[in-house]
């Protein structure tokens, strides 16, 4: 009966062993993407609602969770924000997408409830997504809060991505020698096209386009529009448009197995 009892033990602890490496290889993989959305539900001055924009936040998601990573979603107060309308109208997005985008972001409902930016611990983060929507350039492009926690997070060697309005979260951001974080950088974003077939020109607070084409030194891109267009350039990602959505989250799942290889 003890040698029984022994050899059973050993064969348990052999089989804790055999695993160990690679559950420690399984964790080393898995890191922490940030995602931030927009907490702007109505355009000042306007009765127009606007938001974070679904497709941009549950495509992503889901792909970072697929690929094994840890997500957190933030926004400046923390809470539940307010998503687009436009982005599950059936009559904007399509009646197959408009139900989808619904029950993605129904099964995502507990992450939706965000943590407020100020309780993120950014030496944790391995890297930032800004989720667009028009509402990111009411409230993220002139945070103080959100530009130091990007400034940190890029002086850090962390990944630095957003995709559509996202980008409008970077081109305030400066470095400490007062460059502009993307000067010098490949960037996409909402092209001033696109802007004008949701006529938007007249409403948004300035054109995405220029901003990003100043904070970068003229070196904004873009695509076709409503086609997917992304841009890699050292470890800032950006996406064109909602169509460029899985691109631009796949584009950094490619960057964090790159950091976890180093």
């Amino acid at each position: 009966m003890k040698k029984i009892v022994f050899f059973t033990l050993l064969a348990v602890f052999c089989s804790v062993i055999a695993l160990s490496p690679l559950e420690a290889r399984g964790a080393a993989r898995q890191k922490t993407v940030l995602m931030v959305l927009t907490g702007v539900g109505l355009i000042p001055n306007t009765y127009k609602q606007t938001g974070f924009w679904a497709e941009e936040f549950v495509v992503p998601f889901r792909l970072f969770r697929q690929a094994g990573h840890k997500v957190i979603v933030a926004s400046l107060a923390g809470g539940r924000m307010p998503v687009d309308p436009g982005s599950i109208d059936p009559k904007i997005v399509g009646d197959a997408h408009a139900r989808e985008w619904r029950r993605d972001l129904d099964k995502a409902r507990s992450a939706l409830n965000t943590v407020s930016l100020s309780r993120i611990k950014l030496e944790k983060v391995d890297a930032v997504f800004v989720v667009g929507g028009h509402g990111v350039m009411w409230d993220l492009t002139d945070s103080v809060e959100m530009q130091a926690a990007l400034r940190t997070l890029f002086l850090s060697g962390k990944i630095v991505s957003a995709v559509c309005h996202g980008p409008g979260a970077f081109v305030r951001v400066t470095l400490p020698d007062g460059r502009f974080m993307l000067e010098g950088t490949r960037v996409a974003g909402f092209s001033t096209l696109e802007e004008e077939q949701v006529g938007m020109t007249k409403i948004v607070p300035y054109c995405l386009e220029e901003e990003l084409k100043k904070a970068s030194g003229g070196r904004y891109e873009c695509g076709e529009p409503w086609t997917s267009f992304v841009i890699t350039d050292g470890r800032i990602v950006t996406g064109q448009n909602p169509a460029s959505s899985a691109d631009t989250a796949k584009a950094v799942i490619e960057l964090l197995k790159v950091a976890w290889k180093r």
